[in-house]
């Protein structure tokens, strides 16, 4: 009874190793989703539950546990703190960013914002995640089903943590790093000046940010590169 009673107060996600002795004892539980193992009394996790310590994630098992919950298609997007608490999300499917209840997401309960982010949306979310005030332009050279394309995006997170969400073969054509303002503006200047370039295929294509992608040349790399320095200085200010 007591180690169903674990189960049942934390859905599931921790039981009991120990053999039970008295609720005001210590012993042993393990968190079914990171593996984890320590020692604390029966009833102060019973009686507070998911805040009583059941769901210790770090970082990397925080952010791991929303991408397996979620097919992969969700995102942890900001600093975990606990279960109970909002984080910011992001589904890259569609490209929505959200905050919303950390163990809600894990669980599936909710899956998606009310709206998407729009540019005021965003640029609290870069602010929110970068101390410097500072965000990344790039622009990728991406191949799928061997053609190469070109994808130009933004992103307030390290660029690593970015580019390791593309399955495909990526290189870096370059980075710019810029305020979230002149980011968010010349992504969209490059998506609107060199719409003609956008390959009749993009609907077909698997990889993230396919709306912002231009069949590749080297001619067209270097023009929309010319593009972005020559317009930068007067934006990022």
């Amino acid at each position: 009874m007591a180690s169903q009673r674990v189960k049942d107060c934390t859905d599931g996600d921790v039981s009991l190793l120990s053999k039970y002795t008295g609720a005001r004892d210590k012993h042993w539980f393990i968190n079914n989703v990171t593996g984890e193992m320590w020692e604390s009394a029966y009833h102060s996790l019973v009686a507070r539950g998911l805040k009583g310590g059941a769901k210790r994630y770090t970082q990397e098992t925080a952010e791991k546990a929303i991408l397996e919950g979620t097919f992969g298609i969700i995102s942890l997007e900001s600093k975990y703190t606990r279960a109970r608490d909002k984080h910011l999300f992001h589904n890259k499917e569609t490209n929505d960013w959200w905050e919303a209840q950390f163990d809600a997401v894990r669980r599936g309960c909710s899956v998606g914002p009310c709206r998407g982010w729009g540019r005021d949306g965003w640029l609290k979310k870069a602010k929110m995640l970068n101390e410097d005030g500072l965000s990344y332009l790039y622009l990728l050279k991406v191949t799928e089903r061997g053609k190469p394309y070109l994808k130009v995006g933004i992103t307030s997170r390290r660029l690593r943590d970015r580019y390791c969400q593309y399955s495909c073969e990526i290189s870096e054509v370059r980075t710019w790093r810029l305020n979230p303002k002149a980011c968010w503006d010349l992504e969209r200047m490059v998506i609107r000046d060199f719409k003609a370039y956008q390959p009749k295929e993009w609907r077909l294509l698997k990889f993230i940010g396919k709306t912002e992608c231009f069949t590749w040349t080297k001619e067209l790399e270097e023009k929309i590169v010319d593009h972005i320095d020559t317009h930068k200085i007067s934006l990022n200010k």
